[in-house]
């Protein structure tokens, strides 16, 4: 999961930053209902 918030990281900082924390709040409920 460290290397997807790393990839997450460099969404944001390409300056996407809304876009990418909407995504990684959805990966992260995603994950957590599939695990």
């Amino acid at each position: 999961m460290i290397r997807d918030e790393c990839e997450m990281i460099e969404v944001i900082d390409l300056g996407n930053a809304k876009q990418a924390q909407i995504k990684l709040d959805t990966l992260m409920r995603d994950s957590r209902s599939s695990g």
